[in-house]
């Protein structure tokens, strides 16, 4: 579900981002999303395995709550304006921006 999503976000970014955050993106999206499906590819599920989703699911909800950020709408908001506006807050591409500046000042 997630990987549709960023190819739709993909899409959106080819026509307002740099190419710099789209090339960002990509890497981000293939360590977080591509790389650990494809080690899963040959793993059956198990009863523990859906037990260990709902839960930490469920952890991740509390959080939400406590935040008092709306599932969903509030953090796709953030996520979606910082990348289609080169903002550069989402953690990956943050990180991988600052290893740029550090390389660039180190040549």
């Amino acid at each position: 579900m997630g990987l549709i999503e960023n190819v739709v976000m993909l899409g959106t970014m080819l026509f307002f981002a740099t190419f710099e955050n789209i090339v960002y993106f990509l890497v981000v999206n293939f360590f977080i999303k591509i790389l650990p499906l494809y080690s899963l590819r040959n793993s059956s599920l198990t009863l523990r395995d859906t037990y260990a989703f709902f839960g930490l699911f469920g952890i991740y909800l509390v959080w939400i709550y406590a935040n008092s950020v709306y599932f969903g709408e509030s953090v796709q908001a953030m996520t979606v304006e910082s990348l289609l506006q080169n903002k550069n807050e989402t953690p990956g591409i943050q990180l991988l921006h600052m290893a740029k500046n550090r390389l660039m000042n180190v040549l």
